[in-house]
């Protein structure tokens, strides 16, 4: 498994480094940035920013037809997608917004929402931020590098390698010359050792040094006019330096324990400070000592902590989750006086990455990804965001599709939470808590893809959509929203003016592939759908459940003409034969059955595979069946669709989850853990194996010219023969 797919589930704390920071900016104070000096000379060797042809690269013409003979020499032609969304970040005018993967970070346009420009990175994304005037774009790899872009060209200005381990946060001072980044040092299984450094991005040199420890975050907060830094090294006291000679003025009254995050007031003139354990600090900076020690509703250890100061400075709001519990405190403060005016017990979740904003009217919105560690919670991962205005208002979202830890972002005007975690990444209007359309490009944890019967489109399902691209150049042509869970196939009619999908919601839906209308809605199962087909005159289409049922819709009317009981079997893949007169189904009970697609008639068990069938595939000629999927099988299976007697066995297939048979039925293609492997059926014989991370799903190209490949790793790749 490499880097890249082998992605760690990390706690998205508000990194104590940058929270000051962050929060400031969060509620609305901007700042002019000054004039930053010309950077050091870039390295020659680079990562690469691509126009986002864009999430596509155009695909040349394939010389020729895959065949037996040429197989050998596949390329990968193009690819397509930004990869798995794992953070977010808006620049600070909300114009454009970036979303960091496990290939590198996708530039949007806030209005449009089309995307401008992909940079590709070498280590993974764990941090990324935009400089105070959007003109760079600032990004903390895996691999322990700060790499700095200019936002308009995507030009590489300059590489910072000297951090001690993984770059978790990094974050501008208000005029951009300063960039504080915190790393993390692995230690053996326990806490990491956690070091701060500030950057002088203009002479690429690191301006202060601040050593953690173990389980100690340091942290760092600039003043609003970028004239003052605060610095908390995780030990007990909290000094106020000079921001442009990083020279000590004074130490703030303490001690100060396991501090985890700070900010400025608006004015510049009060700092707060929260605390492992809950405790509240507000100082006073002309006078240096404390005015203020409050405290949230209960002790929070481990979790995620925010601080958010009012635009006139007058209240103060913190939140915090305690790191094993799925309730978070949340209060408000008059600053003047200490009181408290109003507190808030809510569904945070634990180990969260928490936002807390302030609008201009005075409106507290907030917003938190979290993971849930309840024994009984059916969606362990998601976010609750909404707002405060008198009444708590908030808005729970969650998703199977996160298997990470979410990230958050809110944009600047408070408008759109975007929420990114591996495998799903989602918009949505803090107002109503309407998911918004999909981001163009955005592929997602693709379950399966399909092409038209001419060629020319490409779809592919993920999480609760379905995209459509363009064969010829890979340009996103629509994405189908309606289902309300993850996708698990679609298959186009084979007139292909139609496309049908299959959801865990427990429904069928048609589809409009050119205008992305939804025709019909069948409804019947009981259960998640996992898979579809179409009988080959189009007139009938074929769904498999989970709960063991099979149903026969007619296309035209929507009506479901028969259903078939399964037996004790989770149905998991559908296929009509070529000439329409057997219906195969694959499931958990180990077995291939063959139905009379007319009369719903069981004609034949097929029987040998040592786990469950999860995928299913008829040659063209209809006189063959191919069947696999269990990883303990580890073998696809050939089967005469005639006598049902097994003729081939294709070996080193672990987890077969997708089967494509080219034009002629001579080659087959198998998708299994990170490979699509293209077998010479008639031979038994690998030919080639074509590496694609996670589960990999497959697809030839009804001309036999193109193989299409896709998996949760967020790319889709075309193969061909130049």
């Amino acid at each position: 498994m490499t880097q890249r797919s082998n992605r760690s589930r990390r706690h998205r704390l508000v990194i104590a480094a940058c929270a000051g920071l962050v929060l400031a900016l969060a509620v609305g104070i901007w700042w002019s940035a000054a004039p930053i000096a010309p950077l050091a000379q870039a390295p020659a060797a680079a990562p690469t920013s691509t126009p986002l042809a864009l999430v596509g690269s155009p695909l040349p013409a394939p010389a020729a037809a895959i065949t037996p003979e040429n197989a050998g020499q596949l390329v990968q032609l193009a690819r397509w997608g930004i990869g798995q969304a794992d953070l977010a970040a808006w620049s600070p005018g909300g114009d454009l917004f970036a979303v960091a993967t496990n290939y590198g970070v996708a530039l949007y346009d806030a209005r449009t929402r089309q995307p401008l420009r992909f940079i590709e990175t070498v280590g993974y994304v764990r941090s990324l931020a935009f400089s105070p005037d959007s003109v760079l774009l600032a990004v903390g790899t895996h691999d322990r590098q700060v790499i700095i872009w200019e936002v308009a060209s995507g030009r590489l200005l300059h590489t910072f390698a000297d951090n001690p381990g993984p770059v978790t946060n990094v974050c501008w001072s208000p005029g951009g010359r300063l960039l504080a980044v915190q790393s993390e040092i692995p230690n053996g299984g326990i806490p990491p050792v956690r070091v701060a450094k500030v950057w002088d991005v203009a002479t690429a040199r690191v301006a202060l040094d601040l050593q953690g420890g173990i389980d100690q975050q340091p942290a760092v907060a600039f003043s609003p006019d970028g004239q003052l830094l605060a610095a908390h090294t995780g030990t007990t006291m909290v000094t106020i330096r000079e921001a442009g000679s990083m020279r000590e003025l004074h130490t703030l009254a303490g001690p100060v324990d396991m501090l985890r995050t700070m900010a400025f007031s608006p004015d510049g003139r009060l700092l707060a400070a929260v605390a492992e354990g809950g405790k509240v600090w507000v100082w006073d900076l002309a006078k240096g000592n404390v005015r203020h020690t409050l405290a949230l509703q209960k002790p929070f250890n481990g979790g995620a902590v925010a601080l958010a100061f009012s635009p006139d400075g007058s209240r103060l709001a913190a939140a915090g989750t305690e790191g094993t519990a799925t309730t978070g405190a949340l209060k408000i403060w008059d600053l003047a006086s200490g009181r408290e005016l109003a507190t808030h017990e809510a569904s945070l979740g634990s180990y969260a990455k928490i936002e807390l904003h302030f609008m201009p009217d005075g409106r507290l919105q907030v917003a938190s990804g979290w993971v849930s560690t309840e024994r009984n919670s059916p969606h362990g991962l998601g976010a609750t965001f909404g707002e405060i205005a008198g009444a708590l208002t908030l808005h729970r979202f969650s998703r199977e599709s996160f298997r990470g830890p979410p990230d958050i972002a809110l944009s600047p005007d408070g408008t759109t939470l975007i929420i990114a975690g591996v495998g799903a990444l989602k918009l949505f209007d803090m107002a109503t808590g309407e998911a918004q359309p999909a981001l163009a490009g955005y592929a997602g944890n693709v379950r399966a893809l399909a092409f038209a019967p001419d060629g020319a489109m490409l779809a592919t399902a993920s999480d609760d959509q379905i995209r459509l691209w363009a064969t010829a150049d890979g340009r996103p042509l629509r994405a189908l929203a309606g289902h309300t869970e993850a996708i698990f196939d679609v298959a186009f009619a084979p007139d292909g003016r139609l496309l049908a999908s299959a959801a865990a919601d427990g429904t069928v839906r048609l589809w409009d592939p050119f205008s992305g209308a939804e025709r019909r809605v069948l409804a019947g199962h009981g259960s998640e759908v996992r898979a579809i087909a179409f009988a080959p005159d189009g007139r009938l289409l074929a769904s498999g459940s989970i709960d063991g049922t099979i149903t026969i819709w007619d296309v035209a009317s929507g009506a479901a003409l028969r259903t078939i009981a399964g037996r004790d079997n989770r149905i998991l893949d559908i296929a009509f034969a070529p000439d329409g007169r057997l219906l195969a189904t694959a499931g958990t009970d180990k077995t291939v059955r063959l139905w009379d697609a007319t009369s719903g008639t069981e004609i034949r068990a097929l029987s040998g595979h040592t786990d469950q069938v999860a995928s299913l595939a008829f040659s063209p000629d209809g006189q063959q069946i191919v069947a696999g999927g269990g990883a303990d099988d580890k073998a696809a299976r050939v089967w005469d669709a005639t006598s049902g007697r097994q003729t081939r066995v294709l070996g080193q297939v672990s987890g077969a989850y997708d089967f494509s048979f080219a034009p002629g039925g001579r080659l087959l293609a198998v998708g299994s853990y990170e490979l699509g492997t293209v077998w010479d059926v008639a031979r038994g014989k690998a030919l080639i194996s074509l590496f694609q991370p996670g589960a990999c799903r497959v697809a030839f190209a009804p001309d036999g010219r193109l193989l299409a490949t896709a998996s949760d790793d967020g790319m889709i790749r075309l193969w061909g023969v130049r």
